[in-house]
């Protein structure tokens, strides 16, 4: 637990560090050059058609000037001439609100010079947002406003290939305000700026607040779950169906005469582990990415097949935990003495002749009778578990053991899932996505499982 505790620790600090660094803003240094146009004038154009006759002995070269007119009524638009000339951030239930600060999902109103709103509201669906010189081709104006204005709303796309990356990326999330430049034009051309425009708007990718409050508080729940949770990733099939009673008081200490045993001294399960591991981690990157996007993120097939296999080796060892328990703790007939009676074929005339022998223990907090052979497989387990030993130590043991030592299956599958898990992790405070891993790295971890489960079935 004290190394869970010291890994969400870590994090948190991470992310303190990373809000309180000073970025520099990139998005205003690089423009794209792209959508400076060219006029299209009125002035004659000439092609030049050469024909060569063939004749006997000599050739002769003829060359025709054909001279093509441009039609006088063009109605081809002139780019070049599209200007921006400013950017209000509005309110759609009082127009005489006036900004010059907004957030995604908010509405913003677009001034354009008279030629090139003339053009765009006769063309709304060919007219795009440009942000910082980059398009966002899928925020169209809504429509065309008064004062040669054309009405955006700035709608956040998720998609991976959307230009919102380039804002949510690592580390420009941490500065959540940004300078840019917004400006209308088609899917190829920005109209851009006049030279008295003003071109600077402010541009809150996150909420300052949210990002704040949300984070550490869910952290702390995360570090008290881990705390209070008591017995989640312990093996707690240990001894079941026996009638040794698991006790999660704080005050209480195994008992193997009476049939108690604590939860502490239970083992830690590989499989709880790996599968509380991933449900911890994907549950808190998807609330990371809410705090400072303020939208869900959805979930990949990476986050399916994690939480599939894991899942899934979950339930495998614990139909093979309790299998073996039964089969370990089940009652041992007589060994034939010479001279003596024949023993029964009947298992329970010979369960019966057992129990005559030795009495069963009851337990003094259920009730239930407790075999003989219990309380000693009990009373020598508990002396393996040695108090000295610090709960990190103990942890490690456990997961690794097979109950005859460090088992090779057991430390693949803890390899392979602290691998991804770390790589989990970058992704998304990098990225702010969650990951979609290759077909090969989840065939990987599916060996991995399978090996596990496979090999458990031998473990003693």
């Amino acid at each position: 637990m004290k190394s869970i505790f010291t890994l969400f620790c870590f994090v948190l600090c991470f992310h303190l560090t990373q809000v309180f660094a000073v970025v520099p803003e990139a998005h205003n240094s690089t423009r794209s050059n792209i959508g400076t146009g060219n006029p299209i004038t009125n002035s004659p154009q000439t092609d030049t058609v050469a024909s060569t006759p063939p004749t006997n002995n000599t050739v002769t070269t003829t060359t025709t000037i054909v001279t093509v007119q441009t039609p006088a009524n063009d109605t081809t638009p002139h780019f070049a001439a599209f200007h921006t000339m400013g950017v209000d951030c509005i309110d759609i239930n009082d127009s005489t609100k006036h900004k010059k600060s907004c957030y995604p999902e908010d509405y913003i109103a677009v001034k354009l010079n008279k030629e090139a709103y003339d053009y765009a509201a006769a063309n709304l669906s060919k007219i795009s947002l440009w942000i910082n010189g980059i398009c966002f081709k899928s925020i169209h104006p809504m429509m065309a406003i008064n004062n040669n204005s054309l009405l955006f709303k700035l709608k956040y796309d998720s998609s991976a290939n959307s230009p919102w990356v380039l804002f949510y990326a690592y580390p420009f999330y941490y500065k959540f305000e940004h300078n840019v430049a917004i400006t209308a034009g088609t899917n190829n051309i920005e109209f851009k700026y006049s030279s008295t425009a003003i071109t600077n708007t402010k541009l809150f990718t996150s909420v300052w607040w949210q990002v704040w409050i949300v984070l550490p508080v869910f952290i702390l729940f995360i570090i008290l779950l881990i705390y209070y949770a008591k017995g989640l990733v312990r093996d707690t099939y240990m001894f079941s169906g026996t009638g040794v009673y698991i006790s999660y008081k704080k005050g209480d200490r195994s008992n193997a005469a009476a049939g108690i045993l604590h939860y502490t001294d239970l083992p830690y399960s590989l499989a709880r582990s790996q599968f509380f591991f991933w449900l911890i981690i994907i549950f808190f990157s998807m609330v990371y990415i809410w705090a400072f996007k303020d939208a869900l993120a959805e979930p990949t097939g990476t986050i399916l097949l994690l939480l599939g296999l894991s899942g899934g080796t979950f339930y495998i060892s614990n139909l093979i935990d309790k299998s073996g328990n039964s089969t370990a703790l089940a009652p041992v007939a007589p060994a034939a003495v010479p001279g003596a009676p024949p023993i029964s074929s009947d298992p329970a005339a010979v369960i019966s002749s057992t129990t005559q022998t030795a009495t069963p223990v009851l337990s003094p907090i259920t009730g239930a009778p407790i075999a003989p052979q219990t309380i000693t497989q009990l009373t020598n387990y508990l002396k393996t578990r040695n108090p000295a030993e610090s709960s990190y130590y103990t942890f490690i043991s456990d997961i690794l053991n097979d109950g005859k030592g460090i088992s090779l299956h057991r430390l693949q599958l803890v390899l392979f899932t602290a691998f991804l898990g770390i790589d989990f992790i970058w992704q998304v405070m990098y990225g702010l996505s969650l990951p979609q891993f290759s077909q090969t790295l989840m065939t990987l971890m599916g060996i991995s499982s399978v090996t596990y489960a496979g090999m458990k079935t031998n473990e003693a």
